[in-house]
């Protein structure tokens, strides 16, 4: 009984009214148990190129945060820049840099992290948000003798999701 021709407005109407129930219905159970959705499409410890990253989160293929609609996709550490990474980045002068460096420690998602292992190899380590940040001199100059860097403006702490 699809042909609108053989019902009446009446029975259109009906039908409309079952089917509105049966889609509030449908929604209402798929709150109460929704399909889990992974925290990452990565996998721990395995390793990925720059491109392969890029083509899943987007953003820029050099950029320490990758960035996407002005949200920080990513991150892409390199231990010689940040050896205590992922626990701390360190962020250096420069205007882009500290640009990203403050929104990703403004935004509250945790977003996926990797470690640079060789070239073109990105090893992702889970994800990964800004808990806290520095920039006390004394702190900055703390972490950035560690990676032997004189650049260091501000130091970002993460947590693990």
């Amino acid at each position: 009984m699809y042909d609108s021709e053989k019902l009446t407005p009446e029975e259109i109407a009906d039908n409309r009214r079952r089917a509105k129930e049966d889609m509030d219905s449908m929604f209402e159970k798929a709150k109460k148990n929704p399909i889990p959705i992974p925290k990452s499409i990565f996998i721990k410890e395995k390793r990925y190129s720059r491109m392969d990253i890029h083509s899943i989160r987007g953003g820029g293929i050099q950029d320490y945060l990758p960035h996407v609609d002005n949200k920080v996709v990513c991150a892409c550490l390199r231990l010689d820049y940040n050896p205590e990474a992922p626990k701390a980045i360190l962020v250096g002068n420069n205007d882009n840099v500290v640009r990203w460096a403050n929104v990703f420690r403004d935004q509250s998602e945790f977003v996926p992290t990797f470690i640079k292992r060789a070239d073109a190899e990105w090893e992702y380590i889970g994800d990964y948000r800004v808990k806290d940040f520095s920039e006390d001199p004394k702190v900055v100059a703390s972490h950035a003798k560690k990676a032997n860097r004189d650049d260091v403006v501000q130091v970002l702490f993460l947590e693990a999701h």
